[in-house]
């Protein structure tokens, strides 16, 4: 009975401390821009030519006391060149964001994270062979898998200025299935799948400048790095951000 009173001061005591302090609710929409120029090394992107991609995309956070729940979203596309093959393919990106933080200082959040990834895209060709008969072909790729973890973030203002810096690290990790497929006149030639673990940093810093009618425009940069069995990538630049604050 006692063990069970304990249990229960302490729980009443934690979600008091969770949901009070550090600001009244608020929810913030907003949308951000990211110019995402990517760096790969390894042996499978030796004969590629990657261009940088315009990545587009929403995001909501909804701040209760010292609880922060957030999503975000980014679409786009990159165009992968295989010279030595003919190939050419637009890369479609998916990235699916969610958080759960908790604000430990008044402008220092700790949160876990999952993210949903998804890239794909095909290419449709055509040839004539030795002996004068036209081909035409399709190549398709998948790659696609959930990453877990966590990260910090936090917000430093510049005194009584609307200015602040912004800024947030996360790390996370888990599987990603690489699959394609190769077809000739309708026919499957070829059908590949794979799995690897993946994982990912993410780091972003900038500054942000905040109205008092509760806008926020925020430019900064950002950098995700990742590595995989076959190879280590870096997708980086500037990331711009529009946002509304209700309270």
């Amino acid at each position: 009975m006692k063990q069970k009173m304990i249990l229960a001061i302490v729980g009443c005591t934690l979600l008091f401390w969770l949901g009070v302090g550090y600001g009244q609710t608020a929810v913030t929409v907003g949308g951000h821009y990211w110019y995402a120029q990517p760096d790969y090394k390894g042996d499978f992107y030796e004969n590629v030519d990657i261009s940088p991609g315009n990545m587009f995309g929403p995001y909501l956070n909804l701040r209760v006391g010292r609880i922060a729940i957030g999503s975000s979203m980014f679409f786009g596309s990159f165009n992968w060149d295989y010279p030595d093959f003919d190939y050419n393919f637009d890369i479609n990106r998916q990235d699916m964001n969610f958080s759960l933080g908790v604000a430990v200082l008044p402008r220092f959040t700790i949160f876990g994270a999952i993210k949903n990834l998804k890239l794909s895209g095909e290419d449709e060709f055509s040839f004539i062979d030795d002996w004068g008969f036209s081909w035409n072909g399709r190549v398709s790729v998948e790659n696609k898998g959930t990453l877990y973890g966590g990260g910090v973030s936090g917000v430093v203002p510049f005194s009584a200025s609307p200015l602040f810096l912004f800024w947030s690290a996360a790390y996370l990790t888990g599987e990603m299935e690489l699959s394609s497929s190769s077809y000739l006149d309708g026919q499957l030639l070829e059908e590949l799948s794979e799995k690897g673990d993946v994982n990912i940093t993410a780091v972003t810093v900038g500054l942000g400048y905040q109205t008092r009618s509760g806008l926020a425009l925020m430019v900064g940069y950002r950098a995700d790095f990742s590595g995989e069995d076959e190879g280590e990538e870096r997708i980086h630049g500037v990331l711009a951000t529009l946002a509304y604050t209700i309270r």
